[in-house]
Order: structure tokens, then sequence, then C-alpha cells
């Protein structure tokens, strides 16, 4: 009797422990799609190839990275928003695809459309030019325009740097022809060849830097770099406060299920905080870690996405 009351319990302890089990509590059990916004060769590219790398380490699952770029990088907003929000799909992209482009009236996308785990580094946000160029800074160059022969050219990334350059250069009166780019690295070989007088980095331009190919003359940033100490900032040149930080973050489509959350924020924060990390991002990369949870990277974007406002007023 005994032995039969015992078996009883263990089965109830059981059914108990089956019932209240995490619904994901094997995640993953297939393959993880990383989404990542902007095309290859970019810092998002290289960094974000990284942790999935790490992540699949980690799970003995694939973390698959797979490029969306174009339609003014609406395309990987879209794209993340329209998955399905079953921990399966996670993103890495910048801020500005999150603020500036969802206060686009023609935007089919909002923020409050998804959930931001954590910012992962930035980069030496920035214009440059041709070693050659006499300019020494960005208001410089948009000063000597004005008696060119020609219209300044600038190459734009997205289309935030698009209307921040626009600005700039109606502050000065000056004389532009604003020109897209085919990607980060395409921006930096038509500088070097002298396609364009202008062009903005995110920060891959740093080992082109260093070897006299191309020079930094302004910094998009808040504050000056460790990179770039000596480089000015476009809040120290001009009246119209514009800055870009362009925090890196990883995102996900809002819904996203709070366990899983929770395990990615967890495993994302000792990945970024890893010596390895540290060292490919800061070292090679000459990029910078920046990690902030997701209540902080949140409460980041909700500042930004009313600074970005200025844009559509």
């Amino acid at each position: 009797m005994f032995k039969r009351i015992a078996m009883l319990a263990l089965s109830a302890v059981l059914t108990t422990t089956c019932f209240v089990a995490p619904s994901h509590a094997a995640w993953p059990e297939k393959p993880v799609k990383f989404l990542l916004g902007s095309g290859a060769g970019s810092s998002i590219d290289m960094v974000g190839r990284l942790i999935a790398q790490k992540l699949s380490e980690k799970y003995g699952k694939p973390f698959v990275p797979t490029n969306v770029s174009g339609g003014g990088l609406g395309a990987f907003a879209m794209t993340l928003k329209n998955s399905k929000n079953d921990g399966y799909t996670i993103g890495l992209g910048t801020d500005t695809m999150f603020t500036f482009n969802s206060l686009d009236p023609s935007s089919r996308f909002k923020m409050s459309d998804y959930t931001f785990l954590c910012t992962i580094f930035q980069g030496d946000a920035s214009y440059i030019v041709a070693p050659d160029k006499p300019w020494k800074n960005l208001r410089e160059a948009l000063e000597a325009s004005k008696t060119m022969s020609r219209p300044l050219t600038y190459q734009f990334q997205t289309a935030m740097d698009r209307k921040v350059f626009e600005m700039l250069a109606k502050e000065v009166g000056a004389k532009v022809a604003i020109i897209p780019m085919q990607s980060p690295s395409a921006g930096i070989t038509a500088v070097i060849g002298g396609h364009t007088d202008i062009a903005f980095s995110g920060g891959l331009h740093y080992e082109q830097d260093r070897a006299g190919k191309v020079r930094t003359i302004t910094m998009t940033t808040t504050k000056r770099t460790p990179n770039y100490p000596d480089v000015p900032t476009v809040l120290e040149l001009f009246k119209i406060q514009l800055p870009m930080d362009a925090y890196r973050l990883i995102v996900v489509p809002k819904g996203f299920p709070e366990d899983v959350k929770a395990q990615l924020e967890k495993d994302l924060k000792e990945i970024i905080d890893s010596p390895e990390f540290s060292e490919i991002v800061k070292d090679k990369l000459h990029f910078f870690p920046a990690y902030h949870n997701s209540a902080e990277t949140n409460a980041i974007m909700e500042e930004q996405l009313e600074y970005c406002k200025i844009f559509w007023q």
C-alpha cells in the first residue's frame, strides 16, 4: 500500500512539473534567423556574424545571419516586424532605423512594433574626404562650395545622414549634390577614387585613415571619440544641433517570448563583456563596445525618438 501511495505521489510531482515548465524551456529547438540590417562588409555585418557564431556555439543550434538592406533600411524593419514573434527571429540594426525612419509619414512601421534587447557597440560616425582636400572640417568644406564651379558632392548611407547633411548645408548656404552610396565600403572607395568630395562613414574607414588614404574631418557623434580626439563634432561647428551617435542594437518583434528574451539578454551581455569580443570589436574593427540592457536601451530609444521629431516638423 505504501508503495502504491509513493508511486501516486511521484506521478503527481511529475505531472505538476510538466505543467509549469516554461513553454520555451528547450529553446532553441531549431535554427534562429539573425537579420542584419545592412549589406555585406558593414560594421553590422561583421559584428553580427561574430555574435551569431558565439550564440551558435553556446546553444548548439545555428543562428543564421541574413543581410537585409534597401528601402532606406526600411526593408530590414519591415522584415523584422512581419516575422513571427515565436523566438526564432532576432535582428541587429542601428537606432535610427527605428527612430528617424519610423517617423516618416510614409513609414509602415512604428518604434512600438519592436522590443530592444540591448545596445552592443558604437562606431566613429563621421564625414571623410580624400587627404588632398584643403578643408579642415565640414563647415569649411560647405563654405568653400559657394565659390566652387560645381556643387560639392556628398555620398550618404541612410535617410537620416542625408537629412542631417541637407540641414547643415542649408545653414551655411552651400551648393551640394547628394548621392546614395551602394554600401558603406563603397563610400570609402568613392572618396579614395575621387568620385565624391565627402562621404559619411559609420567608422569602417579607420584603417584607410591611418594609412593616409582618407581623412576624417568632422564627427557626427555627441562627443569626440578616442580614435579621433582632435577631430571636432558637428555640435561644435554648427548652430543646428544634429548629432548621430548610431548605436548598434539587438532588436526583436513585439510580443517576443519573455523567457527567451530574458535568456538572450543575459547571454548577449556575457558575449559583449568577454575579452574576446572586446579585442575583436575594439582592437581589430576599431569600434567601441557599449552595452546597455533592455530597459536602458528602450529608454535611450524613446529619448532619441523625441529628438528625431525635429526632422519631420
